[in-house]
């Protein structure tokens, strides 16, 4: 499933790039690249400038104030007054997939100022308009999205504080012009936050942070659709984005300041005061929503700071710590939905058992000492989580803070608020604070407080994912399949009933909701591994996966080949690493790994490595090709080198604990289970993200 909500609602129309035209009066670059599909960016390409110069005059729509950032009658927009010193950038396009642009510069200053430029810009660019962003440098590039042109601008997330002003380099403006000789019109293309301090250590405060959950500042594109600046925000398409604006600086009692932002809707923020060198810092947390509309300014009042700042928090202890003495330690972040303030003792027992859990399977059980494990609690207002339709619209809604929500009998709409999540993490991952580590590199659980069934995993091609398990009730059970491919060749339809004997020999796994946990959390979100199973009646006709080639690999333990060196696990057949495995005594190796055809939702055309594992019926056992990818994810997260087959080897350990002797449910010590476990069905595979 291929989630991108950011422009599903664009036109979608191919891109014809035409060679360069004989009249233009400048030699055109290489070039330009054609377009792959609507969803990925192309860059124009910039056509060198031509000398000459050039005056223009400049200023503000007419309908808005011109008195620099002072409301008009109904409270709302934000006027501005030139300064020397400001620039704009115009750009101009022609039809072949080029552009030119020209740096315009004023001396003088007022609601109205004359610009001019050394080169201005050739008629062949001028044909469809011209488009200007003001300051200069806020211009990055002109990028195809689909059939629409945009503009790739920059909000700066560090911004210099300014008494009773805005840094002149974040107020982002967008004027649009049919000619170069006609005066232009901008208008304001983000939203101002307005504050004042008060307290005894206002002077001691050098910077003030502003971090929400959505994306504020850094890049975005701005839409050339209409007259109107309009964002796509996010991390689309290589933006880099930035949930916090930073305002440094001298900061006075009493006076106005103002940070740039763009325009977006804030589910909860928090601001920070810090001292010169950060080691004084106070923090002030809402979890009110704020609109910030573009070319509006909203007024925070006056923040009172106090007289002093508090004592440094502890520092947090990780439930488990890495020891492993690796370039770093690879973290895990755990955090709760749906449990108010007095249950959160009873979620910190239930993370506690479901990490134990997690930890008490191979491979993480031997390499748990390359781990941190953060516990992070934050309270819901209620119990349990939102329940949907089955396709997402809520019809019994919990205010849960993250807004978990699935439906009563489907799972596949089974989803979170991601901004909140990443904003979370962001503020109280101790890894990701200290700069150490990013939320790339930190897989997330989202600990559910609901008792009905579920549980999916969320996950993006740079490696970024969330993981969803509810504290399902009672104990569950997962049985293998009645029917499946006849043969490791089989065409479709060519099945085979599968013996009681054969489901018997591979035993029923049943267990709780840990081990969906193990199954979501430390098989998709960690291992990036996809599902084994398969619906009874699907069959696959796609020859490749490209979640094979994402930049962080998913789902490398299904092949789209039976041929065995054609396998993404081919090391494994080969006669020498056999060889290797049988020394080892453990039968476990020869009997077990093959190539046997089923996975990926698919009876057919898809293949796996073992017939039986975690990611087919939620045991705690995962197959050797899962292990070695898993301990793998684990040396590249730890910045260590990864193993080939006899270093592998040399710490593996294949036993299933339901084949080979051991627990088939996960109870605590001495406690018997005397209710049968409930059958449930297989849950639904991740959800894909291609740039989240």
């Amino acid at each position: 499933m291929k989630k991108n909500a950011l422009f599903a609602l664009m036109a979608v129309v191919p891109l014809m790039v035409l060679s360069c035209a004989k009249e233009m009066a400048v030699e055109a670059p290489e070039t330009p690249q054609v377009q792959a599909d609507p969803w990925t960016p192309v860059d124009f390409v910039e056509a060198p400038a031509l000398a000459g110069d050039h005056s223009v005059s400049a200023g503000f729509s007419s309908d808005k104030t011109k008195t620099h950032l002072e409301m008009n009658g109904a409270g709302t927009y934000a006027g501005l007054l030139w300064n020397s010193g400001d620039t704009f950038r115009m750009v101009g396009m022609n039809s072949d997939g080029y552009y030119q642009t020209a740096t315009y510069s004023t001396s003088s200053s007022g609601a109205r100022a004359d610009f001019s430029t050394g080169s201005s810009i050739a008629a062949a660019y001028t044909v469809s308009g011209l488009h200007s962003v003001s300051p200069a440098s806020a211009f990055m590039g002109v990028t195809f999205i689909g059939s629409e042109k945009h503009f790739k601008v920059q909000i700066p997330s560090s911004q210099t504080a300014v008494a009773g002003g805005v840094d002149p380099l974040a107020i982002l403006s967008y004027a649009q012009s049919t000619t170069q000789d006609e005066d232009l019109h901008f208008k304001n293309a983000v939203s101002l936050i307005k504050f004042r301090l008060s307290g005894d250590i206002v002077s001691q405060v050098k910077s003030i942070s502003f971090k929400g959950v959505s994306n504020i500042a850094g890049q975005f594109y701005l839409s050339l659709a209409s007259s109107e600046p309009a964002f796509a925000a996010g991390s689309y398409g290589g933006l880099v984005s930035s949930r916090e604006v930073v305002l440094s600086g001298d900061f006075v009692a009493g006076q106005d300041y103002y940070m740039a932002v763009a325009p977006c809707i804030e589910e909860g923020f928090k601001m920070t005061f810090s001292n010169s060198d950060g080691t004084k810092v106070l923090k002030k947390t809402s979890e009110k929503t704020i609109t910030f509309n573009r070319s509006t300014i909203t007024d925070f009042g006056t923040i009172n700071i106090g007289n002093s700042f508090p004592d440094p928090e502890p520092a947090p202890t990780p439930y488990i710590a890495a020891t492993a003495g690796a370039s770093k330690a690879v973290t895990l972040c755990v955090i709760p939905d749906g449990f108010q303030e007095s249950e959160l003792d009873e979620y910190e027992l239930q993370a506690k058992s479901g990490i134990d859990a997690l930890f008490n399977t191979e491979p993480y059980k031997t390499y748990k000492n390359y781990f941190n494990v953060w516990i992070l609690k934050k309270a819901s207002n209620e119990s349990g989580a939102n329940i949907t339709d089955g396709s997402g619209n809520i019809t019994t809604a919990r205010d849960c803070y993250f807004q978990s929500k699935w439906g009563e009998s489907s799972y596949s709409d089974m989803s979170a608020n991601e901004s909140r999540i990443d904003s979370f993490i962001e503020d109280n991952c101790p890894d990701i604070m200290d700069g150490s580590h990013t939320l790339q590199e930190v897989p997330v659980l989202l600990i559910i407080n609901d008792t009905r069934y579920g549980g999916i995993a969320h996950t993006s091609s740079n490696g970024k994912t969330y993981c969803m398990v509810p504290t399902t009730s009672g104990s569950l059970a997962w049985g293998y399949y009645g029917v499946e491919a006849a043969s490791v060749t089989a065409a479709p339809n060519d099945t085979r009933e599968v013996s009681s004997a054969e489901r018997s020999e591979m035993v029923v796994s049943t267990g709780t909701w840990r081990n969906t946990l193990v199954h979501e959390f430390g098989g998709h979100s960690f291992g990036r591994l996809k599902d084994e199973y398969w619906y009874n009646s699907y069959k696959s006709a796609a020859t490749s996966m490209s979640t094979h080639t994402w930049p962080v690999p998913f789902g490398l333990n299904i092949s789209v080949s039976y041929v065995a060196e054609e396998t993404p696990w081919a090391a494994l057949l080969e006669p020498t690493n056999v060889a290797k495995m049988t020394a080892t005594g453990k039968s476990q190796y020869t009997e077990r790994i093959g190539v046997f055809q089923g996975g990926d939702v698919s009876m057919f055309n898809r293949w796996r490595s073992e017939r039986i594992s975690c990611m087919i019926d939620n045991r705690c056992y995962f197959s050797t090709w899962q292990r070695w990818l898993i301990v793998n994810r684990i040396m590249t997260l730890a910045g260590e080198a990864t193993l080939g087959i006899d270093e592998f080897l040399t710490n593996d350990k294949p036993e299933d604990p339901l084949r080979d002797g051991g627990s088939s449910t996960m109870l605590p010590e001495g406690l018997v289970n005397s209710i049968p476990p409930t059958p449930v069905p297989l849950l639904p595979p991740p959800v894909f993200h291609e740039d989240w």
